[in-house]
């Protein structure tokens, strides 16, 4: 959970999952840039939590950084936590996620399918976009709470790479 003390601001719980080599970078960098503090969960920092009677060491009170795997073998406590956003880094690594034999993206999908979700990659989509089906990842909601997919979700996706960003007749979604 991200407490900032900013008159105006609500604190958050904001989770950023990233490959396990850049968990520190990224901590490094909210710190430096933006001032903001973060907790790296691995296996050691996780069972210390547990150890001191934090029954979900998911619930921080700052921004909560972890690695895929982790985030996969964690999913229930993930679930358990009601996150205002998700940010997925190298979120290409959740290609095939409609695909049964890519446990990590499946895992991710179950635990945080009511969480808003930011999906960050530089990789650009050479094959199809079914190895990288937004659709199935993003879920918003109606207005009485219902949540739906949103059939132009994945026609965005095409639209992010450099290329076509140059090009005069990209539209908003």
């Amino acid at each position: 959970m991200l407490t900032l003390t900013v008159p105006g601001f609500k604190s958050r719980r904001i989770l950023i999952i990233t490959p396990a080599n850049l968990r520190k970078q990224w901590s490094q960098e909210l710190a430096d840039k933006f001032f903001l503090q973060s907790t790296i969960l691995e296996a050691k920092s996780f069972n210390q939590e547990i150890n001191r009677g934090n029954l979900n060491p998911f619930l921080q009170p700052n921004i909560v950084l972890c690695s895929y795997q982790f985030a996969r073998t964690k999913e229930p406590y993930l679930r358990q936590v009601p996150w205002d956003l998700v940010v997925i880094d190298e979120a290409h690594r959740l290609r095939n996620v409609y695909k049964p034999q890519n446990k990590i993206a499946n895992a991710l999908k179950n635990a945080l399918q009511h969480a808003p979700k930011i999906l960050l990659t530089a990789t650009p989509l050479q094959n199809s976009l079914l190895e990288f089906n937004i659709c199935y990842l993003r879920n918003l909601k109606r207005p009485g709470g219902k949540t739906r997919r949103h059939p132009k979700s994945c026609s965005c996706i095409s639209r992010f790479r450099r290329a076509d960003l140059a090009s005069p007749n990209i539209r908003p979604c």
